[in-house]
């Protein structure tokens, strides 16, 4: 169970009353900010906190065009990391309680923390050698070539060679052999150092050839690459629909199928599925306030709660 809060003792409070009913019960909250520490008035971010998490963390440097100002992600990467967070959290405590006492417990953590670990070698980095990551587009600071190169048909691919053996079938897949001995780029560690001169020469060769004729190139060759695919390319990808990453779902609202991602992992013994779409609004409240933990019928219709 998680919810946004403001404080641990609300999410305490809410854990001591569902324990009241169970005491095996563990409880998850996710905070915006430390109640000891605010940083910032927090009454006025919950509306969009996730980006404001997002923003102070400066999770996503790598989004950024070089001399550009910075961007936000277009999607909740704040509550979805948090989500897989809390998700992780409550297992290892549920797993916890079956080995040590069968008690439960309170794990706290705060949006912006998923965000933190995000970041990798940056702390260290910053704090070793005083070293600030900034802006660099999708390039990576420690490999080259590693970037979006656009097609002759409008469409972009990922490509990414650290390992020379890559960097070499790289070159020969777009018919550009005489890179590899070129002197700015015979090794990672040289390239990095030129690695704009070396996206240069990797566009203007990448873009005569259509997509879908540059990944066969690629596959021939053994070469890192992949389409930087828009969700129209998702839903049309052989790859994903053999994979089944997007499931449709009956929906009693939308009067029919829904279609989504499906679940991530496959189980060889109990393979996970979604049953369903979400809830109506209060659809649960009998069974969960009334029958679970033990509230009232009057209580609800004085709080407003649909039954």
């Amino acid at each position: 169970v998680g919810e946004h809060i403001e404080a641990p003792a609300v999410g305490h409070a809410h854990y001591h009353l569902a324990r009241a009913v169970r005491r095996r019960q563990a409880c998850c909250p996710v905070q915006h900010w430390h109640q000891q520490v605010h940083a910032l008035d927090a009454e006025a971010l919950v509306p969009e906190v996730g980006l404001v998490e997002e923003s102070l963390q400066r999770v996503h440097p790598g989004q950024h065009v070089e001399q550009s100002h910075p961007l936000l992600p277009a999607f909740g990467l704040g509550d979805s990391t948090a989500g897989l967070a809390g998700a992780f959290l409550t297992m290892v405590a549920l797993f916890e309680r079956e080995r040590h006492g069968g008690r439960g417990q309170v794990v706290e953590f705060a949006i912006y923390e998923p965000l933190l670990t995000l970041l990798g070698p940056q702390v260290v980095n910053y704090d070793q050698l005083g070293l600030v990551q900034e802006r660099s587009g999708s390039r990576l600071p420690f490999t080259a070539p590693r970037n979006t190169y656009r097609t002759r048909d409008g469409k972009w691919v990922a490509i990414a060679g650290s390992a020379q053996s890559i960097f070499e079938r790289i070159c020969r897949a777009l018919e550009r052999p005489e890179l590899i001995a070129d002197p700015r780029f015979r090794d990672n560690r040289i390239r990095m150092e030129n690695a704009a001169e070396l996206d240069g020469e990797l566009q203007s060769a990448i873009e005569r050839f259509d997509l879908d004729a540059l990944i066969r190139r690629f596959e021939q060759h053994e070469a890192a690459v992949a389409p930087v695919n828009n969700v129209a390319q998702i839903f049309a990808d052989p790859h994903y629909a053999a994979r089944q990453n997007i499931t449709a779902v009956p929906d009693e609202e939308l009067g029919g199928p829904l279609r989504m991602q499906n679940v991530v992992g496959n189980f060889s013994r109990t393979p996970g599925a979604i049953r369903r779409a979400g809830p109506r609004l209060g659809e649960h409240n009998r069974e969960v306030l009334v029958e679970e933990l033990g509230f009232s019928e009057a209580e609800l219709k004085d709080a407003g709660l649909p039954l």
